[in-house]
Parts: C-alpha cells; structure tokens; sequence
C-alpha cells in the first residue's frame, strides 16, 4: 500500500518535467489564489448554515424516532442516513452535497416531518429549507 503511494509521488515527479502539466498547475495554482476570498466567503456561509441545521435538526434523523411512528420515508428504506445534521462536519457534508447536486427530497421531507405544523420550528425548518 505505501509503495504504491510512493510510486505515486514518483509519477508526479515524473510529470514535473513536462512542460503543460507544469502549466496546468500553474493555472490552477492561480486560479485558486485569484478566487481565495471567495472561497472563504463560501465556506463561512456553509458553515454559518450547517450550525443552523444542527440546532433545527442535530440528533433527530434517526429511525424509531416516535415522531415518524407508521410512515414509511425514502429517507430510511433508501440509506440517505448519511445525509444528516447530526454535527457540524455532517451537516457541511449535507449542505455541501444539497449545492453541488440537487435537492433531495427524501432527507426535505424528513426533515419537515420533525416538527409540528403549527410550531414556530416548523416555519423556521421550511424557510430554511427553501432558502438553502
């Protein structure tokens, strides 16, 4: 297993000396440091959000919870129990995941699921949901 990662760095050695790869890193390198403010600014209102998602839904999503009693949820039956707020970093993975591709309507409707209708939380959940 090591000698394959050392293998490796010796391919990247090896691609050094080739002059358009150097100028791919080079761009990239570039890029990355042209963009840097705003991939901060990315990342702090992810953040910002994913504390959010953990104070409407951390610790919630799981199965026997007695509020889904008697429903059958595409969340469970097709394991996106890995999309959960149960922390920050799962919640950053989620909300990461929710802007990359789409949104998901089994892990929405969980989610919605979790607070009663005429609850203050369950307003804060749609209004969340709705503005991610």
């Amino acid at each position: 297993r090591y000698l394959n990662m050392i293998r490796l760095l010796r391919l990247l050695k090896g691609l050094n000396n080739v002059e358009s790869f150097q100028r791919i890193c080079t761009t990239i390198w570039r890029m990355l440091t042209a963009s840097r403010d705003v991939l901060v600014m990315n990342f702090l209102v992810v953040y910002v959000w994913s504390t959010a998602a953990v104070q409407l839904y951390g610790g919630e999503l799981w199965q026997d919870n007695p509020k889904f009693a008697g429903k059958d949820m595409a969340y469970f039956s097709s394991n996106y129990e890995v999309f959960n707020f149960n922390d920050v970093p799962m919640s950053f993975v989620t909300l990461f995941f929710f802007t990359i591709s789409s949104w998901l309507d089994p892990v929405v409707e969980v989610c919605s699921l979790l607070h009663a209708t005429n609850d203050f939380k369950y307003m804060l959940s749609l209004s969340f949901m709705m503005r991610f």
